[in-house]
């Protein structure tokens, strides 16, 4: 499959194939879960990071668990 266009058939084969059930969320649990909710709060993150620096502190990331 080509990453910069897709096929909405082959996309649902693939769907099928892998018996993914469910098409409007994220399952519950998924292994992709951690990885996409670090994509998405990337910036937060770093923006986070960089005052915790500032501030002499360590900081730590686990999935939705910040600890300065």
């Amino acid at each position: 499959m080509n990453i910069d266009k897709f096929d909405e058939d082959e996309v649902k084969d693939f769907l099928n194939e892998h018996e993914v059930k469910t098409l409007n969320h994220l399952p519950t649990g998924a292994p992709f879960s951690s990885i996409l909710a670090y994509l998405v709060n990337m910036d937060m993150i770093n923006e986070i990071n960089e005052v915790g620096k500032r501030n002499n502190c360590k900081v730590s990331f686990y999935i939705d668990d910040i600890v300065i």
